[in-house]
C-alpha cells in the first residue's frame, strides 16, 4: 500500500513563540487510503455530506440497506454507492430539485421526510 510523506508547516505569528530546534514546525503524516467494506452509520453518514440522524431516517424509509453483526449496525459501500446511483438516476446529475429521501413525489400531506415506524419512536 502505497504511502505519502506531507510537510505540513505552521504559519508564523506575530508575536515570538519559543520554537522547538529549528525555525518551521514539521508534522509527518502518513496518508493510507481507506478500503473499509463497512461503515458505521456516522462514517456513512459523514461520506454523503448529511448528518447521522438523517441516515438514520434514510434506514428507516428503506432507502439505504444496513447490515447487523452482532447489536452493530454497519453500512456497505456498495449501499451508498447504489443510493447515490439511484438518486442520480431518478433526479439527475444537477438537477434543481433535492430530495434525497422520496423516489417519487407523494401526493400525502404528510411530512416531506421519512417517519420511523411506530415500533420505533
Amino acid at each position: 500500500m502505497p504511502t505519502a510523506q506531507l510537510r505540513l508547516v505552521t504559519p508564523t505569528q506575530r508575536r515570538p513563540v519559543r520554537e522547538p530546534v529549528g525555525d518551521e514546525r514539521v508534522i509527518n503524516v502518513t496518508v493510507v487510503a481507506d478500503d473499509r467494506v463497512l461503515l458505521t452509520v456516522g462514517e456513512a453518514a459523514h461520506r454523503l455530506g448529511i448528518g447521522r440522524s438523517f441516515m438514520y431516517e434514510l434506514i428507516a424509509a428503506g432507502q439505504i440497506e444496513t447490515i447487523h453483526i452482532g447489536r452493530l449496525c454497519k453500512i456497505s459501500v456498495d449501499a451508498i454507492a447504489a443510493f447515490v446511483e439511484r438518486q442520480t438516476r431518478v433526479h439527475g446529475v444537477g438537477s434543481r430539485e433535492c430530495d434525497p429521501v422520496r423516489d417519487t413525489p407523494s401526493s400525502s400531506s404528510g411530512p416531506p421526510w421519512p417517519t420511523a415506524p411506530r415500533s420505533l419512536r
